[in-house]
């Protein structure tokens, strides 16, 4: 019995998050929280870690350096090792899934809000993941395609936009229109044509959410 007690207790400590190996005698390991939200623009959830009553924030920050390990966060989906960002000090966090060793990015500062964004209209769980669930432009003139992951054939480069002559024009690398949208009204656009399947609809409606600058 007593041999049986004292392996579940190694079992529990060997399964605890293998981070923080690195740290200095003395110093604590942080456990932080991951929240996921829903997201109807795309068919992923937003993530982000809570720390101490301060929410990190998923962003983009191109060569970030791993810096020390400072702690550590569980999910449903397993466990991530959380790590400074070189120069960044506590105000940017680096998370590595254990399992698959994704990398993802987390900062302080809300992310930047786009200058408008289209929803499909009654989008269903069925359409989360089969559909073309947004189209998001920014104040610069480059445009976002939420395309499912189902898609075998995205296309590749940099995506930009126009209004030309009542419709919403997606060009990629700036000179092929990859995709047409009828300009409904101020508030709506509708899915005419594509050069290539995005797995949108003829006729669907693209809503503007309400969290854009442009509101």
């Amino acid at each position: 019995m007593k041999r049986n007690i004292v392996a579940i207790i190694l079992a529990v400590i060997c399964t605890l998050p293998a981070a923080c190996g690195g740290r200095g005698v003395g110093e604590t390991c942080a456990q932080m929280q991951v929240v996921y939200r829903d997201n109807p623009a795309f068919f992923l959830r937003d993530m982000t870690i809570v720390w101490e009553e301060k929410t990190y924030y998923q962003c983009a920050m191109p060569g970030a350096g791993r810096g020390r390990e400072i702690g550590y966060a569980t999910d449903e989906y397993g466990g991530w090792q959380v790590y400074e960002v070189v120069g960044q000090g506590h105000d940017v966090l680096m998370a590595v899934e254990q399992q698959s060793g994704a990398c993802r990015i987390f900062s302080l500062q809300l992310p930047e809000k786009p200058w408008r964004q289209y929803i499909l209209e009654n989008a269903t769980a069925e359409h989360r993941l089969g559909r073309l669930l947004s189209v998001t432009l920014d104040g610069e003139g480059g445009a976002t395609l939420a395309i499912p992951p189902i898609s075998s054939t995205a296309p590749v480069g940099e995506y930009s936009y126009c209004f030309e002559g009542g419709e919403l024009l997606i060009f990629q690398d700036k000179k092929e229109v990859l995709a047409r949208f009828t300009v409904h009204d101020e508030h709506t656009i509708v899915f005419a044509a594509a050069g290539m399947p995005l797995f949108a609809d003829v006729g669907a409606r693209y809503v503007r959410s309400g969290i854009g600058a442009g509101e």
